[in-house]
């Protein structure tokens, strides 16, 4: 990962708070989760435990890829029906996206 950040703690924390709310939506552990992206449980822990964490432009795209969305869709409000993230097969009625994983 490079050293290029977000700047600001607030964005970061914007953006672990989606991440968390998707990993809880699709009932995966923080290890099945962190498989995704290429990162292990520690530090998916790490990201939802501490505020002092900022992420990574790097693990951003990362994450984006592994969902196959814009990755700073995560910067937002998500989608409060499918956070997104609609499940494979099915298109969200609300935002429209088709889910591919």
């Amino acid at each position: 990962m490079s050293m290029s950040r977000i700047h600001g703690n607030q964005l970061s924390q914007v953006v672990i708070a989606n991440l968390i709310q998707i990993r809880k939506s699709r009932f995966q552990t923080q290890t099945e989760f962190g498989k995704l992206f290429g990162v292990p449980r520690q530090i998916v822990a790490n990201y939802e435990r501490s505020s002092n964490y900022y992420i990574s432009v790097d693990m951003l795209h990362a994450i984006g890829e592994a969902f196959s969305i814009n990755p700073w869709d995560l910067t937002g409000e998500l989608c409060p029906l499918c956070l997104f993230v609609p499940p494979p097969g099915f298109t969200c009625n609300k935002c429209g996206r088709f889910g591919t994983l």
